[in-house]
């Protein structure tokens, strides 16, 4: 996965001691150790302009006693300069890392012709090479630097490989960087008793192979060409040729057959059953997915290859019913379950949708409850498969049509319905509709970002998105698309109220801040101020600790006493209505984290008659985009002036990028209103 890269100067720090960054010094010795094992290069003269002939990423997961010397990854590059300009424009080049990773050896050697002119040793690396170096501020673990290569001829070759420890698997392989790829691939060895299975684009040639007891997995793109940095959420599976990663042997299942048919799938995924047979259902594969759910699709649980012998473990000790739900877990959903039956059985509520919100209040209830008193911490909360068990039971018994679903934000792609695994979409829930001409309404159950969600309502990062909806017992699944969201739903709004005060001529300002729908939960909150667009940003202790909602839907600041002049100019900060700070690149397209509204409001009181001077703030209508302002008369002696901002698309194409980037550099520009002020 691409990671963002905050501001390249922002840890210019960690670049004075690059050790530093990880705690550990690291060397440069492979070519010194395995120089054998590698032909010399030839120059391919068929590309006649700079590129990296080969780009080869090697993932290795094998048994280890150590938790991370079994998780091992290797960066093989080959460039070739074929003029001066190619010099010029690429004699440093930039390299991103899987994150969480350990840096273990950066090496290089340069060529010319078959002649070894130069080979590159750590202290030189670290002295006089290594441009720069930018680190994880949380974990401290590099994720990417760049490389100067030192006196380049045209004509020679220059040769990189970089190793790592303890590299997770990846959920999606992407096969471009920020250089031009003549061939490009990713390779992975595993083994034979923990196989692979994937899903890649029409494009991505793949090939297996076994070597004794080891599976070597290999997909290659050509032609790739060079991208620069996201500055977003990653929306490779969106826009590139991609390859989606998951273990084979995920799910151990009641029979211990293993199967990677949807059906199977789905039962893992979704209850259905008692209370009291849930312990039998569970598996690390629900329970990582609840996690997914729980802090939302910003955020993606980290996979290692060490954790797969327990995860297998545990799903054998649910399913052989070695594992017992205790009185004080199993009674709170018990209680969920009675008003179910009473519904079911009774028919104590026979009107459909006030059972639906019976279930969706005390779900709610239950679940806040149940985090709150968690006796471990921090919280956390992974019972989806239990809650959309108890809408399929509701929705079975009103003979309300319903499917089982699974959503995907519009950045990770179009999922593919042959691809038996959940990890390419964000959350799960249920899709409804009172009659077969209506449209699928979609249910999220239990906390998402720290909210609840009402039947029918979308968390706003799911705009634009993809719903997979299935049956039980069928195996192809529906696309359907999502509907489209509303921003003001979701919206941050910075208040300023001015009282002039004639008869002691001053200007009293007060400032707030008002929060509503993701905007309050902690979680969105801590992520969009901290501008931390990562699509794996790994479970920080903050992001863990800091999951519920605002205590206070609106922050106030002390007033400000100014003293009044006839005309008042304002100095507007419109670069606040910005959830990420970072301009777009040009050439790719742009992920937001959610649509939203950001609203700034001027309230003036005054005895004295107001006019309106002027802004010169526009009103602009786009697909992507509303902008709108209005100076106003309230009563006689309060106006009104309003800048509304609805931001309508998260998944930004290269298309919409100029309209984006317009957007950008006026919310950015320096803006200021002016009132007059008739004295009486």
């Amino acid at each position: 996965m691409a990671r963002y890269l905050i501001v390249l100067l922002l840890c210019l720090g960690w670049a004075g001691n690059p050790l530093l960054a990880q705690g550990r010094p690291y060397t440069a010795e492979y070519w010194e150790k395995n120089w054998r094992d590698w032909p010399r290069p030839r120059f391919d003269y068929r590309i006649d302009s700079f590129a990296a002939v080969q780009n080869i990423v090697q993932r290795e997961y094998f048994n280890s006693g150590s938790d991370v010397s079994g998780e091992r990854y290797f960066h093989y590059a080959r460039f070739q300069y074929p003029d001066q300009s190619s010099i010029d424009n690429w004699s440093k080049i930039l390299f991103q890392l899987p994150n969480y990773e350990i840096l273990k050896d950066i090496d290089f050697r340069i060529w010319e012709e078959d002649i070894l002119v130069y080979e590159a040793r750590a202290a030189s690396i670290r002295n006089y090479f290594l441009d720069s170096l930018i680190a994880d501020p949380h974990s401290g673990k590099l994720f990417a630097f760049s490389l100067q290569f030192p006196e380049l001829k045209p004509g020679q070759i220059v040769e990189v490989m970089i190793s790592l420890e303890g590299a997770p698997l990846p959920y999606n392989l992407g096969f471009n960087e920020v250089f031009p790829i003549s061939e490009s691939i990713q390779r992975i060895k595993v083994l034979s008793a923990y196989p692979l299975q994937f899903s890649a684009s029409e494009v991505v040639e793949q090939s297996k192979e076994r070597i004794y007891e080891n599976i070597f997995y290999s997909f290659k793109s050509s032609n790739c060409k060079a991208l620069n940095l996201e500055r977003g959420l990653t929306t490779v599976p969106a826009e590139l040729p991609s390859v989606w990663l998951d273990w084979k042997d995920q799910i151990f299942i009641y029979d211990r057959e293993e199967n990677g048919s949807w059906s199977q799938i789905i039962d893992h995924m979704f209850y259905k059953g008692d209370v009291q047979d849930y312990a039998v259902y569970q598996n690390t594969l629900d329970q990582e997915f609840g996690l997914q759910q729980y802090y939302g699709s910003w955020v993606r649980p980290v996979r290692y290859f060490h954790e797969r012998s327990e995860s297998l473990s545990n799903n054998e000790a649910y399913a052989a019913g070695r594992w017992r739900l205790s009185r004080a877990y199993a009674e709170r959903w018990l209680a969920i379950e009675d008003q179910l039956r009473s519904i079911i059985e009774e028919n104590s509520i026979p009107n459909w949708r006030e059972a639906m919100d019976v279930i969706y209040r005390a779900q709610e209830t239950t679940a806040k409850a149940y985090i709150r008193n968690m006796p471990v911490y921090p919280p956390v909360f992974t019972e989806y498969g239990l809650f959309c068990s108890h809408y399929e039971a509701l929705f079975s018994h009103f003979d309300i049509e319903h499917r089982l679903v699974f959503f995907y934000p519009e950045r990770s792609g179009v999922p593919a319905i042959d691809y038996p695994s959940p990890w390419p979409a964000y959350a799960r829930g249920v899709a409804f509709r009172p009659s077969p001409d209506a449209e699928w309404q979609y249910i999220f159950p239990g906390p998402y970002l720290g909210q609840y969600f009402y039947p029918g309502t979308i968390p706003p990062d799911f705009q634009g998105g993809t719903a997979l909806l299935f049956q039980r017992f069928e195996k192809k699944p529906d696309l359907v698309n999502l509907p489209k969201l509303k921003p003001e739903n979701h919206k941050v709004e910075f208040r300023r109220n001015l009282v002039l005060r004639s008869d002691v001529n001053r200007l009293i300002i007060r400032d707030s801040t008002l929060f509503s729908g993701a905007f309050r939960s902690i979680l969105a909150h801590a992520y969009i101020k901290g501008d931390s667009a990562q699509d794996m940003l790994g479970f920080t202790n903050y992001q863990l600790l800091h999951n519920a909602l605002l205590s206070d839907s609106i922050l106030v600041q002390a007033a400000e006493s100014q003293k009044l002049q006839d005309t008042i100019s304002m100095n507007l900060d419109l670069s606040k209505g910005l959830i990420l700070k970072n301009a777009p690149t040009p050439d790719r397209a742009f992920a937001l984290p959610m649509v939203y509204s950001a609203k700034w409001v001027w309230t003036f009181e005054s005895k004295d008659s107001l006019i309106w001077i002027g802004s010169g703030l526009p009103e602009e209508h786009s697909p992507l985009y509303e902008l709108q302002n209005s100076w106003q008369k309230i009563s006689d002696s309060k106006y009104e002036f309003y800048l509304d901002l609805k931001m309508k698309k998260c998944f930004i194409k290269e298309e919409e990028i100029r309209l984006y980037q317009h957007l950008f550099d006026f919310l950015n520009s320096e803006h200021s209103i002016n009132i007059g002020r008739l004295k009486r």
